[in-house]
């Protein structure tokens, strides 16, 4: 995704396991549609789990 895609970049920390990876949630329209890592964040170091990488293409999911 280009930056031009994006709206907003929110600031999050991943609760899908105990690491608390930080990330930035990218907003366009009111509704998430990407993440990224934060490269300066001392846990993860930018790098994502699988689960952090995509579990928010099932939040946009019409099911």
């Amino acid at each position: 995704m280009a930056e031009e895609d994006v709206d907003t970049w929110v600031r999050a920390a991943s609760l899908l396991h105990s690491g608390g990876d930080a990330m930035d949630i990218a907003v366009r329209h009111g509704r998430i549609v990407g993440v990224r890592g934060r490269p300066g964040d001392r846990v993860n170091r930018g790098r994502l789990e699988p689960k952090d990488l995509y579990a928010w293409q099932a939040n946009a999911s019409a099911d």
